[in-house]
């Protein structure tokens, strides 16, 4: 048997802070992927398919729900694939300026 859905009451919340300011279907379907969970009762086989989503997208909303208020992360910023420094690469390319 599946394990059954628990989310926090501040989960909860933003379920459905969400679902009263949504603009966007999607960002409706996300509320609700959390909500039919909790005040309905429903697993996650109904919740697809009375949200027209797959079981993978009501697990990826509820998960998106509960990381809603963190920045991204592991973002990759800078240069990884370089022979050159920035000051080199400059130079270089100021020929084609």
């Amino acid at each position: 048997m599946a394990r059954t859905a628990s989310f926090t009451d501040e989960e909860i919340m933003k379920a459905r802070q969400l679902r009263e300011q949504a603009t966007t279907a999607k960002d409706l379907r996300k509320a609700l992927s959390v909500l039919l969970v909790t005040e309905a009762g429903l697993d996650a086989d109904k919740t697809s398919d009375i949200l027209g989503i797959s079981e993978r997208t009501v697990f990826r909303n509820r998960g998106s729900v509960r990381n809603q208020d963190e920045g991204k992360q592991n973002t990759w910023g800078g240069r990884r694939h370089y022979r050159m420094t920035v000051e080199e690469e400059q130079e270089f390319l100021r020929n084609w300026e």
